[in-house]
């Protein structure tokens, strides 16, 4: 596997002015590569359903409330067992810069891959902060213990198979 090398100065302790800042940012941005047909929607290809949900949790994370996002392929069938995918940091995955549910509505349509549901799941929000804020991360995805596996589990699994 090749490796990659990027060329990101360590920023000085203190920059000299806006100019530099900017230039420093510059400098750090990583542009995403093309996006390849798999990423993109094409024609004559069934397309999955995405329905958003705000959830507020009970069990591993009370009070905290995130938005999760919910692919069903349009070959699902529900007397049929589907696969699963989580996603963490939904807005990336569901994003143009990724677009996962047109990947997964193109390979499902192919037969390159499995009616799969797709559950994308962001970061949570403290109580008090505006949705979106995503406060509650470092402590959902950094934190050694099973708190993360019994939101989904606990919460969001039985959401979606309901």
């Amino acid at each position: 596997m090749p490796t990659v090398t990027l060329d990101i100065p360590n920023p000085p302790s203190s920059l000299a002015s806006p100019a530099d800042e900017a230039a420093f940012a510059a400098a750090c941005v990583i542009e995403s590569p093309p996006l390849g047909p798999d990423s993109l929607p094409q024609p004559n290809i069934p397309r999955g359903t995405l329905t958003s949900h705000r959830h507020t949790g009970t069990i591993a994370f009370p009070n905290v409330s995130r938005d999760w996002t919910l692919y069903v392929p349009a070959q699902y069938d529900a007397a049929r067992p589907a696969h699963l995918v989580v996603f963490q940091d939904a807005r990336f995955y569901l994003s143009d810069d990724f677009n996962a549910p047109a990947v997964f509505d193109n390979l499902i349509a192919r037969g390159e891959m499995a009616a799969t549901i797709g559950l994308f799941v962001e970061p949570g929000d403290l109580p008090g902060e505006a949705e979106g804020s995503r406060g509650n991360r470092s402590f959902e995805y950094d934190t050694l213990s099973d708190a993360y596996a019994r939101l989904l589990h606990d919460e969001l699994l039985p959401l979606i198979t309901a």
